[in-house]
């Protein structure tokens, strides 16, 4: 398998699956094949679904909803971020190469897919993962502003002399630095200078 990557491809693949167990374990749910689920603790703050299925299902999950073509990689990908990186994934499979069934159990944040998509996105925006990417970053943040991140040549010493603010104000509207945030968080790696234009 290529070099894991964490890119916005991975997380949204991500995303979605985990969404997609999510809603498979809810009563209304259509019965999938070769899929089997158990939840532990699921009372609690942190729950556990365990699955018992095939990589094939788990590709379709993921492609029902992701833009482009998923593949069996694609899938192997991103448990293994969530295993690895992301440290909510156990790995229950006793002999794991060549396994044609996949055994696992994730620990969520609750059953709720919207609080559990959330707290995904957060504990992401933690990790702060090196982008596979090394281009420069162009984002649409609204209508007429765009966010740009270049990489500075040194990693070691920022090429400015600016002090890090401590107190941490901000005065705007609230609801588009959580917006903006994550995608600084995402998108640089320390060093990176950053520069929002725009009006106002």
């Amino acid at each position: 398998m290529p070099r894991v990557s964490r890119s916005l491809k991975v997380k949204e693949r991500i995303r979605v699956l985990l969404k997609k167990l999510l809603e498979h374990t809810e009563a209304t749910s259509v019965e999938l094949p070769s899929f089997e689920y158990s939840w532990v603790d699921k009372a609690t703050a942190r729950p556990r679904l365990i699955v018992q299925t095939k990589l094939d299902v788990l590709t379709e999950l993921i492609a029902s909803e992701s833009t482009g073509s998923v593949t069996k990689d694609h899938t192997r990908e991103a448990l293994k971020v969530l295993k690895e990186d992301l440290k909510i994934l156990l790995d229950h499979r006793i002999k794991t190469q060549g396994a044609r069934t996949w055994h696992f159990s994730i620990t969520f944040w609750g059953t709720s897919v919207e609080k559990n998509l959330r707290e995904f996105d957060r504990l992401w925006a933690q990790k702060k993962f090196v982008r596979s990417d090394r281009s420069t970053v162009k984002l649409a943040v609204g209508d007429d502003t765009q966010l740009f991140a270049a990489q500075q040549t040194s990693k070691t010493t920022p090429l400015n002399n600016l002090k890090i603010r401590t107190d941490g104000s901000f005065i705007d509207s609230r609801a588009d630095l959580d917006m903006l945030l994550p995608l600084l968080d995402w998108h640089l790696n320390p060093g990176d200078i950053v520069a929002i234009v725009g009006p106002g």
